[in-house]
């Protein structure tokens, strides 16, 4: 069995997620591919390329890539994902932009500083009722396939617990039975809110919340008051109850996060070099 690390890089067009693989890729002792990841419904089947003259995937090779692809898919799938060429060799792995699997080593979110009228966190009115069809559709499809059932589980349980399930099957079969059971009366049930609004992801930054590393890249020292802002509120994701509750419904865990101010166009930046020692101690884990 092929062991290896998979760092998926996040975040918005144009906020500097292909600067940060280029600044791993120079930084990691040990091979790594790149793959640019790209989520397309409309496709029958996933699709992987490594066309010479991609200038994504030139910048990755110059930055010291081990191997170099672009991956479309219709939808994340784990098993498509590591049937694919590129994941035959041993390799770690950094994918960029959109994830086509649920679960990574490391997630990372590439910001921009929000400009002065934009703000990470927004209040919206609250829909009780497609809420709670939003949360029933989202177990269900992670209950219709095992590697789901395995995240579900790891989100839900106690890491030792989560563990020992995925080495005992029984154990992960009873957790699927008794979530489904949950789900009967879950959809039968009229939801009720107190609260006439909540708060949300505002629909650039949204993905923000599952990461466990957080880079708010500024381009000059003029935008580092909003970076800092900026970093306050993605500290609240965890902090603050309220705004936990909305954003993570019942699929919340307070993972810890590291939350970083950084100038990635600058080598010497001291944010910079948190982060990196960060997303390679990710790298570490797995030797």
């Amino acid at each position: 069995m092929i062991e290896r690390t998979i760092v998926s890089v996040g975040g918005p067009a144009g906020s500097g997620k292909t600067t940060f693989v280029e600044h791993l890729l120079r930084a990691a002792d040990r091979p790594v591919q790149a793959v640019r990841c790209h989520r397309e419904p409309g496709l029958v089947a996933p699709h992987e390329s490594a066309p010479a003259d991609h200038p994504e995937l030139k910048r990755y090779r110059k930055a010291g890539a081990d191997g170099a692809a672009v991956y479309r898919f219709p939808e994340p799938d784990a098993d498509a994902l590591f049937c694919s060429c590129f994941m035959e060799d041993p390799s770690d792995v950094v994918l960029e932009g959109e994830r086509p699997l649920d679960y990574v080593d490391l997630d990372v979110f590439i910001a921009p500083a929000p400009e002065l009228r934009n703000k990470l966190l927004r209040r919206v009115k609250r829909n009780a009722t497609r809420e709670r069809r939003a949360t029933v559709t989202r177990l269900r499809k992670l209950l219709a396939s095992q590697d789901g059932t395995a995240q579900l589980a790891k989100e839900l349980l106690e890491t030792p617990l989560a563990l020992l399930s995925e080495s005992r099957p029984e154990l992960l079969k009873l957790f699927r039975s008794g979530i489904a059971t949950k789900l009967v009366s879950l959809g039968s049930v009229q939801p009720s809110t107190k609260r006439s609004e909540r708060w949300a992801i505002t629909k650039s930054y949204r993905g923000i919340e599952r990461a466990q590393l957080v880079v708010i890249n500024i381009r000059s020292d003029a935008q580092r008051q909003r970076g800092e802002r900026a970093l306050e509120d993605v500290l609240r994701l965890r902090k603050d109850e309220e705004v936990f509750q909305d954003v993570f419904d019942s699929r919340g865990r307070r993972t810890p996060i590291t939350a970083v101010v950084a100038n990635l166009s600058s080598e010497r930046d001291p944010g910079l070099k948190q982060t990196l020692r960060r997303a390679l101690r990710a790298f570490d884990r797995q030797r």
